[in-house]
């Protein structure tokens, strides 16, 4: 009787759940709810400098919840049985005593990822061993712990589109042969590698590999190893380094023909990474012209002689600071490099107006860029537009008028070399440049304007006064203001205007690869 009674219970129940509003939805809704429900996306990518995240994944910028699976799943029957239908879920395990994630893993055919720490868990282990072919990621931190459970991940059934491999610094180097079997039997499907605190890299072949990282390794010894692992993975678009130290080729007894990267879109050399390690790297290799870098490094005479030698850099045309985002910008047509560095803003910005070999056309400064920082060197007569905050118009006029002293020293310059480089720059007049006035502050725009007007080249500029958002200053102006420029506008900005960077810049594809101005 009491059976009857719990299954008449039950039948009831069900009834009732279907009546609900929610559940009168089609699985397929129901379905991207749960996806919604059990993943979140990353807030913030990581900047260059954090140290924590030696201890993460870059690679995705969507995290799942290890409970979310199991806690929908124990909603109701109905709930349970559309959940395990759907064949795109991710069930997220951590090498502990899960028993929800466990039993959701075993009872559907979802993709499987794993999360090991260096103490694990047997029913764990078991799982690796009886379901290896549903295991597409693999997060193993200080996974020299137990050097003898990392032949788990050698099974030949196991699938892994995503492997990261930790070592604790404190512990016994993995060697390259421990790592070479492993990698062996993923190379039809590993896509993204990270491997942190490895003394040296196995050199197999990756003909899927799109995306490594390497953290914390190689050392000088290793340098032959990272680029003949680089030679054997034609599909790679991400590089990330970080802690590394790096050697020139010559020193390894390479060859001296730069390795080609003809498929590299994205190059990041993060946190304590030497402008002489970067130097010896960019050597080295061959980027393509459409491969943009992101950098956190000071300005150093080494730095930019290696980024001289990438089209990244050499054919920029605009350059962009902005105290908001924390970084300097320089961009061409195809791609860009990305200093993100939080301090010396001015100083990097500096470094790059003055080089030699730049043809900057676009210079944009946001912010009170050089606040206490000194001054910025002359513009180079290559400018033809400049963007400002109303804040940072006295820097931008400073750089203009210095420039105007460089002209004056053409002459001089030519009768003695003495005077330097700051004397150094293209014959003949320039035309009339596009200053463009950003007002964000209570100054008026007739303040603005008699700053622009004593400029000795006023006559020949062409001014833009745009007010953005949450401007409460006088808009108004004096007529006579018109017969001080070339041309003056000035309009109601409904956003802030973005300078236009390559598509590669603009889009976030990991956690050490933001869009730049976002």
């Amino acid at each position: 009787m009491r059976g009857l009674l719990r299954r008449a219970e039950k039948e009831v129940n069900t009834s009732e759940n279907a009546l609900l509003p929610v559940n009168r939805l089609p699985p397929e809704i129901l379905q991207h709810i749960f996806r919604l429900a059990t993943r979140r996306n990353i807030a913030r990518p990581q900047p260059l400098s954090n140290a924590s995240i030696a201890a993460g994944d870059i690679w995705s910028l969507i995290e799942f919840i290890p409970d979310g699976a199991s806690a929908i799943a124990s909603v109701c029957r109905h709930w349970r049985s559309v959940f395990l239908a759907d064949a795109t879920f991710r069930v997220l395990i951590h090498d502990r005593q899960d028993r929800g994630p466990l039993t959701i893993a075993r009872q559907s055919r979802a993709a499987l990822e794993l999360r090991l720490l260096a103490t694990r868990s047997h029913a764990v282990l078991d799982l690796v061993k009886s379901e290896a072919h549903r295991i597409r990621a693999v997060h193993w931190e200080k996974a020299n712990t137990r050097r003898s459970d990392l032949g788990l991940l050698a099974t030949s059934g196991c699938r892994f589109e995503k492997l990261v491999l930790g070592m604790s610094p404190h512990l016994p180097a993995v060697e390259a042969d421990i790592l070479q079997p492993i990698l062996n039997t993923q190379t039809a499907y590993l896509q993204w590698l990270t491997l942190r605190d490895c003394k040296n890299l196995p050199e197999i072949e990756l003909p899927q590999l799109t995306g490594l990282h390497l953290d914390g390794c190689p050392g000088p010894e290793a340098t032959r190893s990272l680029y003949a692992l680089l030679a054997r993975a034609p599909k790679l678009t991400d590089l990330v380094l970080s802690r590394v130290l790096l050697a020139d080729s010559t020193e390894t007894s390479l060859t001296r023909t730069p390795l080609p990267l003809p498929q590299l879109r994205r190059l990041v050399f993060a946190d304590e990474v030497s402008p002489e390690s970067i130097a010896a790297f960019l050597r080295c290799v061959d980027l393509s012209p459409d491969a943009s870098i992101r950098v956190h490094a000071g300005p150093h005479p080494a730095l930019f002689a290696g980024l001289m030698r990438t089209s990244a850099f050499r054919d920029a045309t605009a350059v962009y600071v902005s105290t908001a985002r924390d970084g300097v910008v320089i961009s061409g047509p195809h791609a860009a490099v990305h200093f993100a560095a939080r301090e010396m803003l001015c100083a990097l910005l500096g470094h790059v107006i003055a080089m030699n070999g730049l043809r900057m056309e676009e210079v944009w400064l946001l912010g009170d860029v050089c606040r206490g920082a000194g001054l910025l060197p002359a513009f180079p007569q290559s400018v033809k537009r400049i963007v400002v905050h109303d804040v940072g118009l006295a820097v931008a006029l400073g750089a203009l008028q210095r420039r105007e002293h460089r002209e004056g020293c053409v002459d001089a310059a030519k009768a003695d070399s003495s005077l330097g480089p700051d004397c150094r720059f293209l014959d003949g007049r320039r035309e009339g440049i596009t200053v463009r006035v950003l007002m964000t502050r209570f100054m008026s725009v007739s303040s603005v304007l008699m700053k622009l007007a004593s400029w000795a080249e006023a006559r020949t500029t062409h001014v833009v006064v745009g007010c953005l958002p949450g401007y409460k200053g006088d808009r108004s102006c004096s007529p006579d203001f018109e017969r001080s420029f070339a041309s003056l506008e000035i309009r109601d900005q409904v956003e802030e205007p973005k300078p236009t960077l390559p598509d590669v810049c603009t889009k976030a594809e990991h956690c050490l690869w933001p869009a730049w101005l976002e």
